[in-house]
């Protein structure tokens, strides 16, 4: 179960460097970001949705967050709303 998701972060990290700046993130949001995927790394997969989703309130535009979070609901089997966040990451440029 573990393996998607670290696909998924990686994912996310290649696609962080082809759409956008991550130094432009809001400290508070990377910082929630960094919470969420160690709650994630710790199988701990709701808090880290909620912690993702207090990031992207931050920053709506953080596509690494969206991305982790759409590699989450995979993980709980939730694709309807994994697919809607990978969306939301893939409309960042």
């Amino acid at each position: 179960m573990k393996y998607p998701l670290i696909i998924a972060i990686l994912f996310s990290s290649t696609f962080s460097f082809a759409q956008y700046n991550s130094a432009s993130i809001d400290k508070k949001a990377v910082n929630l970001y960094n919470k969420g995927l160690q709650a994630a790394q710790d199988y701990n997969y709701k808090d880290a949705i909620t912690i993702l989703k207090q990031a992207v309130e931050v920053n709506n535009n953080y596509a690494d967050a969206w991305l982790s979070m759409a590699g989450i609901y995979g993980e709980v089997k939730n694709y309807q709303e994994a697919v809607a966040a990978y969306n939301k990451a893939k409309a960042i440029e």
